[in-house]
């Protein structure tokens, strides 16, 4: 759906634009109270420029209405009770609203070719950074402290990096909070360079040069996925040239995450306890256990896991997790191949907390016959 031109610009112009979704809600450096603030300004932005509801953005609000209502009942039951307020729900119900409105109030081609270039010239800063750190680790004495969840980091704003046993996690998290996020970033930039037909060599070098240093098994999974499944015919011999080039790299990474994550006892039982108990909450809870009682619960239960679909059933329950997988299937419908990166980015992470990747289960996915944006 396209609006005027003046009403594009106060919209994209701050609170609607790639950069404010990608770092805003990407960067570790704000906290999620924060950010659910920020969200809720943004979407009553979109609501001011433009009021009126088109029928699209009523069908699909009335959807996630439906969608989350148990868990805003439960969450009101708890506030009323004297438990403390939790922005994090908040926060993830901002995002779908938020995304639902973007969605339907942008030039779709115009606006995700902007995300892509964004993230493509982020991906070279944050890469060139990452390397210059690697080989001269002195200047993490010159970053940004902060916290991420109870781990501390250093953050050059557009590069940060965890540290662990008083050492920094020598993997790209770009100017994302963890690797794992940083490459559905990069790997949904490819997506959209393919699906407008826009890559260049010197773009897909770039970005999987971002993708690599990520060292995430998922971000790799994902981009040969797309390689192979989407990218244009001229640019199948790279599957071959870079799996060639890296096969040693890609082996000594496989056998390090076996050998961290499943042969560690404490690795393995930190991944596989969540997920667990996640799924005995479900059980006991299936139409949503709420997100004050999440928060409540966290540690207690150690219901933490980090992806998609058990927290969005945790939260909003059965019907929460029914809309998510039903949004993905429209995409593979469409044809739009970033569903791969959804889909997989959501196996180890909680995509509900990034507006930008949430924003693509909402654009319209028509593939125009030419894209103005370069």
């Amino acid at each position: 759906m396209r609006v005027s031109a003046l009403n594009l610009a106060r919209t994209c112009r701050v609170y609607a634009s790639p950069a404010f979704l990608v770092f805003t809600f990407s960067t570790p450096i704000f906290g999620t109270n924060l950010k659910a603030i920020f969200l809720f300004f943004a979407t009553a932005t979109l609501l001011t420029v433009k009021p009126s509801l088109s029928k699209a953005e009523f069908k699909w609000l009335f959807v996630a209405l439906i969608a989350f209502t148990p868990s805003l009942l439960i969450d009101f039951y708890f506030l009323a009770h004297g438990y403390n307020i939790n922005l994090s729900g908040a926060f993830l119900i901002l995002s779908v609203l938020f995304s639902i409105l973007l969605a339907h109030r942008i030039s779709t081609s115009e606006f995700l070719l902007r995300y892509a270039n964004l993230v493509t010239f982020l991906t070279i800063i944050s890469t060139l950074l990452y390397l210059l750190v690697r080989a001269q680790p002195a200047l993490l004495n010159f970053a940004i402290g902060y916290t991420y969840y109870d781990f501390p980091g250093q953050s050059f704003v557009v590069q940060n990096f965890i540290i662990l046993d008083h050492s920094a996690v020598f993997r790209n998290s770009g100017f994302a909070s963890e690797p794992g996020v940083f490459q559905m970033f990069i790997n949904s930039a490819i997506a959209i360079y393919f699906y407008y037909q826009r890559v260049t060599l010197l773009r897909l070098l770039i970005l999987t040069t971002g993708v690599f240093t990520t060292m995430s098994t998922a971000g790799f999974i994902t981009f040969f996925a797309l390689l192979i499944i989407a990218s244009p015919v001229r640019y199948r011999a790279l599957v071959f040239i870079i799996a060639v080039v890296a096969s040693s790299q890609l082996g000594n990474l496989a056998a390090d995450q076996y050998q961290r994550k499943i042969l560690s006892e404490h690795a393995f039982a930190a991944r596989y306890e969540p997920i667990v108990n996640a799924i005995d909450v479900i059980a006991q809870y299936p139409f949503g256990f709420g997100s004050i009682r999440y928060s409540q619960n966290l540690e207690i239960l150690n219901i933490g896991s980090h992806d998609s679909y058990t927290q969005a059933t945790m939260r909003f329950g059965i019907q929460g997790l029914i809309l998510f997988i039903v949004l993905l299937l429209r995409l593979i419908k469409r044809r739009s191949w970033i569903v791969l990166v959804l889909a997989l980015g959501a196996t180890t992470n909680n995509i509900f907390m990034f507006p930008a990747l949430l924003l693509f289960l909402f654009v319209d996915w028509k593939r125009p016959q030419t894209a103005k944006v370069h």
